[in-house]
């Protein structure tokens, strides 16, 4: 007899998958610190790791930070003066306690995020578990 028992971690899993496939992106991060959570789905190419990891976590974290509102980035530099990143970006923040805890961002290389690419990320936002279900870097 088949199981149709879910755990949260493939609840999530299948959410962050669907996400990928509906905003045809390359990547879907999810960065919370304070839940100790970090995730790359499907995981970054090695070359592609840093990258990722630095955009996250020096320009999206402290811009989720700032305001508490998604935002559409279709060209950004880490430092003034750095070069434009390859990348195109969505991002919402995770918000738990009135604060800001985390963010989902969807990450493509090539075409450009548009409004209602945004509604969709903000209902699958809305949809991520709560924290114990994350996954986290060892």
């Amino acid at each position: 007899m088949r199981s149709t028992f879910r755990t949260a971690q493939d609840m999530i899993d299948e959410l962050l998958n669907s996400l990928l496939a509906r905003l045809q992106c390359a990547h879907i991060v999810v960065h919370a610190p304070s839940w100790f959570a970090d995730l790359v789905v499907p995981p970054a190419a090695e070359g592609e790791t840093e990258g990722i990891d630095s955009l996250t976590r020096q320009l999206l974290w402290s811009m989720a930070r700032e305001d508490g509102k998604p935002k559409i980035l279709n060209r950004m530099r880490l430092k003034h003066g750095g070069p434009v990143l390859p990348y195109r970006v969505i991002f919402c923040p995770l918000i738990g306690g009135g604060k800001t805890v985390g963010l989902i961002a969807a990450i493509r290389k090539q075409a450009a995020f548009r409004s209602p690419n945004e509604s969709l990320a903000k209902r699958a936002h809305s949809r991520v578990g709560e924290r114990n279900a994350l996954p986290h870097r060892d």
